[in-house]
């Protein structure tokens, strides 16, 4: 088995759920695998001459380098013993919709963090919940994972927004949610596993508070 390694920036969503999908896989982290933390403000030469374009996360393997989160992902599943994805290629072809519509959702909360005007900061607020209609109407009552009791990469692709957020009172508290009976169930079951406290990087207020800085967001004050 090849030596693993991925490098990204320290609040990267899509760098989390490759974490998360390697912990599914029962990896160990520092052992199995290791993350690397780039500073966006200070990116090291030797990453620029790995992935030019600046692209992130990146997974290093024994033979090669590995790009973009997605095929990253499905090597990852097929990496050792055990299948997050479902046998059945109908339910399968789903899952790969489902993984692909978190993307959707980490997109709006990026646009949310790095927001200037609050007229569109709301507006991207509701936007936000309103990704979550579709969730909430395939979700099963009382659902603890996508497919009941067992985890799948749909879930691993999930967690990453539920981290970004739960992680502020804002959105935690939002009245929105009683729109979304099961999706927040969903959200804190997989928050407390050891999946969410394992995949996170350290110092996560520290690192959020560089990035507002760094992108000069309103994100703060809007949500005061």
């Amino acid at each position: 088995m090849s030596t693993l390694e991925l490098t990204s920036h320290p609040l990267c969503p899509f760098n989390q759920r490759l974490i998360i999908t390697l912990l599914m896989k029962g990896l160990k982290r520092n052992q199995d695998f290791s993350v690397k933390y780039i500073d966006l403000a200070n990116i090291p030469d030797r990453f620029k001459t790995i992935s030019p374009k600046g692209e992130m996360p990146v997974l290093k393997t024994d033979e090669t380098y590995l790009f973009k989160t997605n095929p990253i992902n499905e090597y990852l599943n097929e990496y050792g013993s055990g299948n997050l994805h479902s046998e059945n290629t109908i339910e399968k072809a789903q899952e790969r919709y489902w993984v692909e519509y978190s993307g959707t959702i980490l997109n709006k909360l990026r646009d949310l963090f790095t927001a200037k005007d609050r007229s569109v900061f709301n507006r991207d607020v509701e936007a936000l919940f309103d990704l979550l209609q579709p969730v909430e109407n395939h979700l099963d009552e009382h659902s603890n994972y996508w497919r009941n009791q067992h985890y799948t990469l749909v879930d691993g692709a999930f967690l990453p927004a539920f981290t970004l957020i739960f992680h502020f009172k804002y959105f935690k508290n939002h009245a929105a949610w009683t729109r979304f009976p099961k999706t927040l169930f969903w959200a804190n079951s997989l928050l407390k596993t050891r999946f969410y406290r394992d995949s996170i990087c350290p110092n996560f207020d520290e690192e959020f508070n560089h990035f507002f800085e760094l992108t000069n967001s309103s994100f703060k004050e809007f949500t005061e």
